[in-house]
């Protein structure tokens, strides 16, 4: 999109909010963990700024689309609060990275001299006209899930309060993904906190990207998507390579980096465009494009107008949107 349609998109769509704040761990940073590590992790230069991809991140892809700004406070191995699970990154994974409590606070404390509806920073959207996207909860799974899926997603229950009562009101979530009994009980929750808040505060709402179905649609028909294959497009990143995400039930794409390292060649293959994964862990910039897309569509389904369509270059095959997770 131009300058001038990406305007004309924002303004047709009817979309309640002109900026995007993006929390999260390594399927949204955009490069703050490897700034964080000065450069160190992810180190190899095939990963995109800084980014756990080829690519860029869906995040930045759905700012694009909607032709808004995307501020990007997301790290690498991040978890929900670090006094349930401490989130960690780093080639030895070692280094403590802020959870999505610590980024919502640092986020608030930016701005606290200002009154409540106030701007972030000059010339930003008031918070009340921002989309705060929290897509966390994966590294807890993974790390601690005897913690269990509801505990953690009550603790992201905690950080959407805070933002509400600073004055957020537009928030999207997305589903985990790997049909187990954590991942259940994490999408439970969500439901849940989301009927309960919406209830009893009114001027709250939600979009929930349904990306567990997603994914499971992907593996189902990998053609559909563009796709042919579910191996990483670079290997000898991670000590342990045998974890294949696709192998699981339901195809758990929000693993993170969480094994020791070790320093090995690396190689690539020549058409990652093809591939699901960029890493054993991480999706590929092509599955971030299809993940960007199917947000977009679930975003405008939930707020904008329906006739309103991104440019179909910006569009992968995935046609219709799966349906919106049932809040």
């Amino acid at each position: 999109m131009t300058t001038q349609s990406r305007r004309s998109f924002r303004s047709e769509s009817g979309l309640p909010f002109q900026r995007i704040v993006v929390f999260g761990d390594s399927l949204s940073d955009s490069g703050n963990t490897h700034k964080l590590t000065k450069g160190e992790w992810p180190k190899d230069e095939r990963y995109y700024k800084g980014a756990f991809s080829n690519g860029k991140v869906w995040p930045l892809l759905l700012g694009e689309r909607f032709g808004i700004e995307v501020e990007n406070r997301a790290f690498g191995g991040a978890t929900a609060d670090n006094k349930l699970v401490q989130g960690k990154t780093g080639y030895y994974t070692d280094i403590p990275v802020p959870a999505l409590a610590d980024q919502v606070d640092t986020y608030l404390a930016s701005s606290k001299s200002h009154l409540l509806h106030a701007y972030p920073r000059a010339g930003a959207a008031p918070k009340g006209e921002t989309l705060f996207s929290i897509w966390v909860g994966g590294n807890d799974g993974f790390l601690q899930p005897e913690i269990g899926g509801a505990t953690i997603f009550k603790a992201i229950e905690r950080s959407i309060m805070k933002l509400y009562r600073a004055g957020g009101r537009h928030f999207l979530l997305s589903t985990q993904s790997d049909g187990s009994p954590y991942s259940a009980a994490y999408n439970r929750q969500l439901a849940e906190s989301m009927h309960k808040l919406t209830d009893t505060l009114g001027n709250i709402h939600f979009a929930v990207a349904d990306n567990a179905s997603l994914l499971a649609d992907i593996v189902g028909d990998l053609g559909k998507y563009g796709f042919d294959s579910l191996s990483p497009c670079i290997t000898g990143i991670y000590e342990n390579e045998s974890y294949n995400p696709a192998a699981v039930e339901g195809a758990n794409m929000v693993l993170e980096q969480s094994q020791a390292l070790q320093r090995t060649a690396s190689t690539c293959v020549a058409h990652p465009e093809r591939h699901v994964f960029w890493d054993i862990f991480h999706p590929s910039a092509r599955l971030h494009q299809v993940l960007a897309d199917n947000t977009c569509a679930v975003v405008l389904k939930r707020w904008g107008v329906a006739s309103v369509k991104p440019s179909q270059s910006a569009l992968s095959p995935v046609g219709e949107p799966l349906p919106i997770f049932d809040l």
